[in-house]
């Protein structure tokens, strides 16, 4: 029974350290071709060297020479402002040199910092995905050895011990989650695990509770404390997965409660003795009872029914069934009580079916109500029948037989309401205070045969 823990998928592969520092040496390298095209000289304009001064020539008139020392003068005066301009050029191209090394500078400063904070970043990323990888193999590993070592003590001679074991793989189900939360494909791992657990579970009960291990008559017995612990613990199992079914299908039980959550619960060819009780349990998805035996009284009182009922040909001593709820199609065919069946204040919220079943005692409806329609198809009610204040909002049809003390009332019909023609002796004490939407369907206005 036992099965391995799911292995997570694989992570996808990341980019390698050599990688990342080739990346990263190519933008620091692009960096530094940068600066050093920026510290590249640049041509600039040189001083302009005047041409020489016409020489004095020997001879000049000193009109001439006046003229001669004039020009001269003024051409040192151009020197001189030249070799200023000349000044200030050099000094702005100094400085926009001195101010572009110092931006360079600074954006390779800030490029080396933001590079070492994502190194850094990246670092402690990894680490701790490393780290959570090495909890999550941990827990898989406990989660697993617990799963094993419960599921091969499930075999031992002593109940105690298997009663033990039962408990660990309710602590399995529990300590699922520790295989992760969000992750990807980690939900999938959780609920085969769970899976895993409840089918080991119902394999438990139905193996220790088969026919070759139950005595026939139940009367005095009663299911070991494994069986019992197993059934509870399945009734408080949260977070089942989608779809789950509790199949205990040929289960013999005594003296177990079934109190909690059951979904899809099957107990097809099941047998119960020793007063087993059913009180409060729900029922999500379809429950399957057909040709279960209860040997002794059986209490469904408040239950709770989400989907389908199926009981087709259940046997029963005495059922109680007070106060339940069906919130699906409830289909009752050939069932049989031979004792007492109590249906007092059930709510029936869709279509109920009836059909070739005997109550040999007492069939007990009172304030029951029907919100669709309900047929009892050639059931036969050997002893009393009480529809005491029952609500057909619903279609209703008795094609059946009554042949003890009956009641309908104080009953309403809202929707057609249907009966076999001489069914009752006297209709006028059957449907006391009992109210028809539809007149011509009141059996007190029907025509009986003289024989009635």
């Amino acid at each position: 029974m036992a099965s391995s823990v799911p292995e997570p998928p694989p992570t996808p592969s990341k980019l390698t350290w050599w990688r990342r520092g080739l990346v990263g040496t190519a933008v620091v390298a692009a960096l530094l071709v940068g600066l050093v095209w920026a510290n590249a000289p640049r041509a600039t304009g040189s001083l302009q060297v005047p041409p020489p001064n016409a020489l004095l020539v020997v001879g000049t008139t000193p009109t001439d020479t006046a003229k001669i020392t004039a020009a001269a003068m003024a051409d040192a005066s151009r020197r001189t402002a030249s070799a200023t301009i000349d000044a200030a050029e050099v000094a702005s191209v100094a400085a926009e040199r001195t101010g572009r090394r110092t931006f360079l500078a600074a954006v390779v400063a800030g490029v080396l910092a933001f590079w070492s904070l994502w190194v850094a970043w990246r670092t402690h990323q990894q680490t701790e995905r490393r780290n959570a990888t090495e909890r999550a193999n941990a827990d898989r590993l406990h989660v697993s050895q617990l799963f094993d070592n419960a599921a091969g003590r499930l075999g031992d001679d002593d109940d105690a011990v298997r009663t033990a074991a039962i408990f660990t793989l309710e602590r399995v189900y529990q300590d699922a989650a520790l295989l992760g939360s969000d992750d990807e494909g980690v939900g999938a791992a959780v609920d085969s695990l769970r899976r895993s657990v409840i089918e080991t579970l119902c394999g438990y009960v139905r193996d220790r509770a088969s026919q070759k291990k139950v005595p026939r008559v139940m009367s005095d017995y009663r299911s070991p404390a494994s069986v019992r612990a197993a059934i509870s613990i399945l009734g408080r199992l949260d977070h089942t997965p989608e779809h789950t079914t509790y199949d205990l299908e040929g289960a013999r039980l005594a003296g177990v409660e079934f109190r909690g959550t059951y979904p899809g619960l099957t107990l097809q060819n099941a047998a119960f003795g020793n007063n087993v009780s059913f009180d409060g349990a729900v029922f999500p998805g379809d429950s399957s009872w057909s040709g279960a035996a209860f040997h002794d009284v059986v209490s469904f009182a408040e239950a709770r029914f989400e989907g389908r009922v199926m009981m087709r040909a259940t046997t029963f001593v005495a059922v109680n069934l007070a106060r339940a709820e069906f919130l699906g199609p409830a289909v009752f065919t050939g069932v049989k009580a031979t004792d007492q069946a109590i249906f007092s204040g059930c709510t029936f919220h869709h279509n109920t079916y009836f059909g070739k079943g005997e109550f040999a005692k007492v069939a007990h409806f009172g304030a029951a109500r029907f919100d669709k329609s309900v047929e009892f198809n050639e059931t036969k009610f050997v002893g009393s029948a009480r529809f005491l204040e029952v609500t057909f909002s619903g279609p209703a049809v008795f094609t059946s037989e009554f042949e003890g003390n009956t009641s309908f009332r104080d009953s309403e019909f809202q929707d057609v309401a249907t009966f076999l023609l001489d069914a009752f002796r006297d209709p006028n004490r059957v449907f006391v205070g009992c109210t028809f939407d539809n007149p011509g369907d009141d059996p007190r206005t029907q025509r009986q045969t003289p024989d009635h």
